[in-house]
Parts: structure tokens; sequence; C-alpha cells
């Protein structure tokens, strides 16, 4: 699922705090857990190679500034 982070952080460009924003990626793993749990197992014939590929790919961007988009 992509999702976007934002924190309140000092940007050197404006010189001033300001919202940060970056793109992230989130596993639902309690959706993982239910379903293992539902299908005695079978689940993770499907969940262990999806899960291995969304850690892979867990990397968030850079943050950027709201103001100046530096």
């Amino acid at each position: 699922m992509k999702t976007i982070d934002s924190r309140v952080m000092h940007c050197a460009t404006c010189g001033h705090d300001t919202v940060h924003v970056r793109n992230a990626t989130s596993v639902n793993w309690i959706m993982h857990l239910f379903l293992t749990i539902i299908t005695l197992g079978v689940w993770l014939i499907v969940a262990i190679p999806v899960l291995l590929f969304a850690l892979g790919n867990i990397t968030v961007g850079g943050w950027r500034c709201s103001v100046c988009g530096k």
C-alpha cells in the first residue's frame, strides 16, 4: 500500500520549519497473518514471495519541503 509520510522539519533552503513529505510503502501484516491462520498455512505459499518482494520495495523517497520542493 502506498502512503505519504509527513513531518515538520527545518528546511535549509527556506530557513524555516516547514512540513516535509515523502512517499512510502507499507505492508498489511495483520491481513497476511489472518489469511495464514484461516487457510491453515496454505496462504504462506503466496505470502512469503509477496512479503519478500514488499520488504525489498519498502524504500521510501527522500523528504521534500512542501513550500520550496527541495
